[in-house]
C-alpha cells in the first residue's frame, strides 16, 4: 500500500532521474554528436541548447510537483473540508494513501460513536421527559389523595361536632321526655286522688 513517504521519495526520485539526465545529456561528451545534430536542427548554437532544454525538463519538473500536489494534498484537504463541515464520508477509492486512510478511518469511527452517543442521549431525554411526567402525574394524585385526607378529617372533626350536638339533644330530650313523664305521672297522681276520695 502506497503510503506519504513513498510517494514523496517515488517523486523525488523522479524529480533527481529528469534533473540527472538533463544533466547528462548536456555534459557527457559522447553525447556530444546528438547535441551537435539536435543543434544545427534547430538552427541554435551548441552553447544556447540550454535554453531548449532547461524549460522542458522545468516543465516535467513542474509536471511532477502538480501530480505530486495531486496524489499528496489534495485528498488531505479534502478529508480537512468533510472534517470541518462535521461529516466525513468512508472513502474507498483505490491506491489510497495509508495514512490518510487510517485517519479518516479513525474520523469515520470517531463519528459513527459519537451518532451512537447522541441516540442514546436522545433516548435518555425521551426517557427523562416520560418519568418527569410519571412523577407528576403521581404528584397530583398525591395531592389529590392529602387533599382527601384533609377533607376527610374536615368532614369527621364536622361529623364528630354534629354527633355531640346531637348526643347532647338526645341528652336534652331525653331528660325532656323524663320530666314530663315525671309531670305526666304527677297529674295522674293528682286526677287518680280526688276519684279515690270521691269513691
Amino acid at each position: 500500500m502506497k503510503t506519504y513517504r513513498s510517494t514523496v521519495n517515488a517523486y523525488l526520485l523522479a524529480s533527481a532521474l529528469v534533473v540527472t539526465a538533463t544533466l547528462l545529456g548536456m555534459l557527457l561528451e559522447p553525447l556530444r554528436p546528438y547535441r551537435d545534430a539536435l543543434s544545427n536542427t534547430l538552427g541554435l548554437p551548441p552553447q544556447l541548447l540550454w535554453i531548449l532544454v532547461a524549460p522542458v525538463s522545468l516543465s516535467l519538473l513542474f509536471a511532477l510537483t502538480v501530480q505530486l500536489k495531486k496524489k499528496l494534498c489534495a485528498p488531505a484537504q479534502s478529508l480537512s473540508e468533510q472534517c470541518a463541515l462535521g461529516a466525513v464520508a468512508p472513502d474507498t477509492a483505490y491506491g489510497q494513501l495509508k495514512e490518510l486512510r487510517i485517519i479518516r478511518d479513525f474520523v469515520c469511527l470517531t463519528q459513527e460513536r459519537a451518532n451512537n452517543r447522541a441516540d442514546q442521549i436522545s433516548r435518555m431525554e425521551e426517557e427523562l421527559h416520560t418519568a418527569r411526567k410519571t412523577v407528576e402525574r403521581h404528584l397530583r394524585k398525591i395531592e389529590e389523595l392529602e387533599d382527601l385526607v384533609h377533607s376527610y378529617g374536615r368532614i369527621r372533626n364536622e361529623l364528630n361536632y354534629d354527633l355531640g350536638l346531637l348526643r347532647q339533644e338526645n341528652r336534652n330530650q331525653v331528660h325532656r321526655i323524663a320530666a314530663l313523664e315525671r309531670e305526666l305521672a304527677n297529674q295522674q297522681t293528682h286526677a287518680d286522688v280526688p276519684y279515690q276520695a270521691g269513691h
